[in-house]
């Protein structure tokens, strides 16, 4: 069986003590999907990059922006570990134990074999 996405290695005793230390809980914090997300100005794809993500932790603040053009992506103010704050795309920011859909082989292929999440979590 084969389940996606993969939830990061998070030392719990550290994430506890980061939501004492920021008076925060896990589910104000998420981790960029990939290497060099943008961190932009303003909530607008063109907008001037101010930071690239890496592979870490970074505080998701309360207000998304969506640009003028409904058909731009949202964006989700993130607070990055420097104290810089901007708006990455948020398709390529993931939550603390976000959903994941699970395969399993069988003779004839890859099937669906699970869902985990929902409204329940």
């Amino acid at each position: 069986m084969f389940c996606a996405p993969a939830d990061p290695a998070v030392d719990s005793q550290k994430l506890e003590a980061l939501g004492k230390a920021t008076g925060t809980d896990p589910s104000e914090w998420g981790y960029a999907n990939k290497d060099g997300v943008e961190l932009h100005q303003t909530a607008k794809p063109d907008s001037p990059v101010v930071e690239k993500l890496g592979l870490y932790l970074v505080r998701v603040l309360a207000d998304t922006g969506q640009g003028a053009n409904p058909n731009d992506p949202l964006f989700l103010h993130i607070a990055a570990p420097d104290g810089k704050t901007g708006y990455a795309d948020a398709q390529l920011v993931s939550p603390l134990g976000s959903d994941q859909m699970c395969y399993a082989k069988d003779g004839s292929g890859w099937k669906i074999a699970g869902y985990f999440g929902g409204a329940s979590q």
